[in-house]
């Protein structure tokens, strides 16, 4: 009997193609699922899925570390009470733990996105609120996006506090300006230091002046001081109290009990801190102390510290300047001395109108012209004719400022003279009241050799540019000397192979393959000290025996040529190299800095060693030692300079970093072994050395890197060192 075989159905067969498919098409969902899960998790911000009732769906791995949590830690809990400004406040409950900085309301109210920052564990995050919505337009779950705007607001935070500092200075220079008693002026002084929000203190303090005649304290201004306190601090003896401990000493007191201050505690009833500031003028004499009192137990802060040594310098100002009005107050004639004996050019202008309304002997002397020449001129007549427009606007601009009570910054301007030729000054203006008008005065420094001298440093740069140039062709053409030589060989045996027959395919083949990596060689040559002298825009970290290598590498061939041996000592792990490619990474010897102006610095130090070596040997002349020039000569034709030897040492103690590079050269003579820093100084024969080299790596180690060096003689020759701190040094 024939077995019947069973059709499939057609449904059926269907039914399993859509699965199939199906299936496929929930595998792809499910990769796409994961890879955009894997994208959100790798944004560099944190992402929170929040339900219409702000409770959280999931968080990325980001927005995890930085709320120190997790996603199954929040899930299903509402944001106010698990990460809220209130989560953690017993005392409220339910939307009374809502966040007071939040705008999640609002994004759901508006049904637009909102943007709010807000606090969270001493870090501070800007949050973007995102509304989703259903295809009926209801919101059904919230997006977050979270930054963390941390650095930005200690940046922010920095800004406001410069500020403040600024406008308190600024604020303090007007009212030392005003023309009222000095008491009137240290009162309103006071006041403002109390404002400053920087500062933690009460509104409680005090100026103290120093009586010459027993250099004694006696209290000149006063804020917040009872009776008893008055009495008690009428007059301080030099070494009484803080205040006059401060005085005596030089430099700040500070005290955070109240129980150490006084010695009659009675008058005291509050308990508190105190600041004692010593008022000092430049020429360091003290002028008085500024007394602070703060909360008792305040910790001491060296911003407060360095905020209160400012307001103290200006005090002095005042007080020196309240000291030259004493003395000009008496007569127009002794003001008149002291204007006039004022070395830079002074000029006082109508504040309204511009008009110069007087001017002292430096400004005739400057101008070429007779003060009443001067009178009657606009402030804009000062400076050249092409200048005049920007003169003016310049002048505006910094009336505006006086106006507003904002110090203007310094300018530099050139002023025109009688004989047609131009200066470049300086100009500070300030505002001055004379005869009940406001004015301006306007002091005018020539800076003529200021300028004179920067246009010598930047020719000493560029000098040093070329120097540098002029030492990196030497050493090429060293380095290009062997393999030169072997291309001209390989040239002048091509015809000989050819008259004996033996210029055949194999050699061909050979020469191009020698010729060719004598070339390449060059060529890496020139690379190496293209890349050398190219100055690093970008501080980068590195090992400095490393660099040391690499500046060998480029000498070896002239080191080799003149006799000179080198070594390179890591004394962290007792390690001595005898040749640059020996030299191997060393982690201890990282530094971060601009790598090439330290390798220029290097470069100049043993090119200077290697000079002196040659010279030393030319001259076969005695060393030198620390304390002067030694008196034994070089014996046997090759002394200790006849065989070269430059020697560098690497030390490491905690976080100085020593680079150490000593030579046999025979030293520096005592007499001038401190000028070989200055510019144009050179120990080398005429013709040899710019002596700029040395000044400029001073210039580049101490200005631009931030270390320091410096140079001692030893036996036989000398040392230069180079410090760095920490792993930074610039």
């Amino acid at each position: 009997m024939q077995k019947t075989i069973k059709q499939p159905d057609p449904e059926c067969q269907e039914l399993k193609r859509v699965q199939a498919l199906l299936e496929n098409k929930l595998s792809s969902t499910i990769e796409t699922v994961i890879n955009l899960q894997s994208m959100i998790d790798n944004i560099p911000f944190g992402i929170a899925y929040l339900d219409k009732d702000f409770r959280f769906i999931r968080i990325n791995k980001v927005l995890e570390d930085m709320l120190n949590t997790s996603t199954d830690s929040l899930a299903g809990k509402l944001c106010y009470e698990s990460v809220g400004e209130y989560a953690d406040d017993d005392t409220r409950h339910g939307e009374d733990k809502i966040c007071s900085f939040c705008k999640v309301n609002e994004c759901s109210s508006l049904k637009k996105s909102t943007v709010f920052e807000r606090p969270f564990h001493g870090k501070f995050f800007r949050v973007t609120a995102i509304p989703e919505f259903d295809e009926d337009g209801n919101i059904y779950r919230f997006i977050g996006i979270v930054e963390d705007i941390s650095r930005q607001k200690q940046y922010e935070t920095r800004i406001l506090r410069n500020s403040q500092i600024n406008s308190a200075i600024a604020s303090i220079l007007k009212v030392s300006m005003e023309t009222v008693p000095l008491k009137n002026r240290f009162e309103k002084i006071l006041g403002l230091i109390f404002s400053v929000p920087l500062l933690s203190v009460m509104p409680i303090g005090a100026i103290f002046l120093v009586d010459d005649k027993d250099n004694s304290l006696h209290l000149m201004a006063h804020k917040g001081f009872t009776e008893p306190m008055i009495e008690s601090c009428r007059s301080v003896m030099a070494g009484e109290c803080l205040c006059g401990k401060a005085a005596m000493g030089e430099s700040i007191i500070f005290d955070a009990c109240s129980d150490n201050i006084h010695k009659d505690k009675s008058k005291y009833s509050h308990p508190h801190s105190h600041y004692c500031v010593p008022i000092i003028s430049e020429s360091d004499t003290t002028y008085g102390v500024l007394t602070l009192y703060l909360e008792e137990n305040h910790l001491r802060s060296d911003e407060e510290e360095k905020f209160l040594i400012l307001v103290a310098n200006t005090l002095s100002l005042i007080i020196k300047r309240s000291l030259m009005e004493e003395v000009i107050s008496d007569s127009e004639e002794r003001f008149r001395n002291i204007f006039n004996a004022a070395p830079d050019a002074m000029f006082i202008g109508d504040k309204d109108t511009g008009i110069i309304v007087d001017a002292n002997l430096s400004a005739e002397n400057l101008l070429m012209m007779k003060r009443e020449e001067i009178i009657g001129m606009h402030f804009t007549r000062l400076h050249p004719p092409y200048d005049e427009d920007n003169a003016r606007q310049r002048f505006q601009r910094h009336i505006t400022q006086l106006k507003s009570g904002k110090p203007p910054l310094p300018l530099e301007n050139q002023v025109i003279r009688a004989d047609a030729t131009c200066v470049w000054t300086e100009v500070i203006a300030q505002s001055i009241t004379l005869n009940n008008k406001e004015c301006v005065i306007g002091v005018f420094r020539d800076i003529t050799m200021r300028r004179k001298y920067e246009m010598e440093e930047k020719l000493l740069i560029q000098q040093s540019k070329m120097a540098a140039m002029g030492d990196m062709i030497a050493a090429i053409a060293h380095q290009w000397k062997q393999p030169l030589n072997s291309l001209s060989l390989f040239v002048q045996d091509i015809r000989d192979a050819y008259e004996f027959g033996e210029l055949d395919g194999v050699y061909i083949d050979t020469a191009v393959k020698n010729s060719m990596h004598q070339i390449d060689f060059m060529a890496r040559t020139i690379e190496v000290f293209r890349n050398f002298f190219m100055p690093s825009i970008q501080k980068e970290t590195f090992d400095i025996l490393g660099v040391t290598s690499e500046v060998f590498s480029m000498l070896s061939s002239q080191l080799k040529t003149n006799s000179i041996s080198y070594s390179i000592t890591c004394h962290t792990h007792n390690r001595t190299f005898g040749s640059f490619a020996e030299v191997t990474h060393c982690d201890a010897a990282s530094i971060t800095t601009y790598k090439n102006q330290l390798a220029h610095v290097i470069l100049n130090i043993i090119n200077n060693a290697k000079d002196a070596i040659i010279q030393r040997r030319k001259l076969a002349m005695p060393g030198v030692n620390e304390d002067g020039p030694a008196n034994t000569p070089i014996t046997g034709g090759r002394g200790v300079a006849a065989d070269g030897s430059i020697s560098v040492d690497f030390e490491r103690y905690g976080e100085t970093v020593k680079l150490s590079i000593s030579d046999n050269g025979g030293g520096i003579p005592v007499k001038i072994i401190d000028k070989i820093f200055e510019p144009y100084f050179t120990t080398k024969s005429e013709g040899q050395g710019t002596g700029i080299g040395l000044y400029m790596s001073k210039i580049i180690v101490e200005d631009k890197l931030g270390g320091k060096i410096h140079v001692r003689n030893i036996e036989g020759g000398t040392v230069f060192t180079l410090e760095f701190t920490g792993r930074q040094s610039a």
